[in-house]
């Protein structure tokens, strides 16, 4: 969602881990990994705190809810911006 409000590249050309990498219990480098994620996610969570106010960043700022029982839903999302029509 950041990235269609252009405010993030694409994880997997920002970044230089993968999701396997970081679930893999065999990978010799997973900690460095969990690492990476860790400083992608605080950026993620400071783009975030950069939406505005209008009702696409509203509709953004609930989906990336780091608190997945708050976050929006798909269905909310489509039903706010079907409102605005």
């Amino acid at each position: 969602m950041l990235y269609l409000r252009r405010l993030l590249p694409i994880p997997e050309r920002g970044t230089e881990w993968q999701i396997w990498q970081v679930a893999s219990r065999a990978n010799p480098e997973a900690e460095t990994v969990v690492g990476q994620m860790i400083k992608w996610i605080n950026k993620v969570r400071a783009k975030r705190e950069e939406l505005g106010l209008d009702l696409m960043d509203e509709v953004i700022h609930g989906m990336t809810e780091p608190d997945r029982s708050a976050r929006s839903t798909i269905h909310a999302a489509v039903e706010a911006l079907g409102a605005a029509r």
